[in-house]
């Protein structure tokens, strides 16, 4: 059964990545409201897959965006996304 929830939870991860990369590929998508979410949701992905060095390079880029970007510096909420990467971590 383990085996199987891994396997899952690896499909949906990938699955997020696609839709993630997408609206970030939108024109529009300096308009999203939930942007910063779009960011997290990305990296927390790429670290439950095990994709060290994108959920790095990411978290990197973000940090870099935020300091010019006024709709990342203003909503970006890392006590949330801190919380739930830990959790995952504990469970990884």
């Amino acid at each position: 059964e383990a085996q199987a929830q891994n396997y899952l939870a690896s499909k949906i991860r990938k699955e997020i990545i696609a839709v993630c990369k997408t609206k970030m590929q939108e024109p529009s998508f300096d308009e999203y409201s939930d942007k910063p979410w779009i960011y997290l949701t990305l990296a927390e992905a790429y670290f439950g897959l095990g994709r060290m060095k994108e959920y790095e390079q990411l978290m990197t880029e973000l940090e870099e965006k935020s300091k010019t970007d006024k709709s990342l510096s203003k909503s970006f909420d890392r006590d949330s996304f801190n919380t739930q990467m830990k959790n995952l971590k504990a469970i990884l």
